[in-house]
């Protein structure tokens, strides 16, 4: 098992207590750390116009198959 957990143990060894913390504190930590990061850079303003006049136009339907990317 990860961590070496044992069930029917009353004490766990730090490996384990490590591997429990890691699971529920830091790789959730670490995952909004990263949305984070990637939404900071993020160039999004780029395509609000374009979003924008496709929903003035009501083409949002349609645009789907076509590359947003130019």
């Amino acid at each position: 098992s990860i961590g070496g957990y044992v069930a029917g143990a009353s004490v766990q060894s730090e490996s384990t207590i490590f591997a429990i913390k890691s699971m529920q504190i830091y790789f959730p930590l670490l995952t909004v750390v990263l949305i984070c990061v990637i939404t900071f850079f993020l160039n999004y303003e780029k395509f609000i116009t374009q979003i924008k006049q496709q929903i003035r136009s009501n083409n949002v339907g349609e645009m789907r198959s076509k590359q947003i990317y130019k």
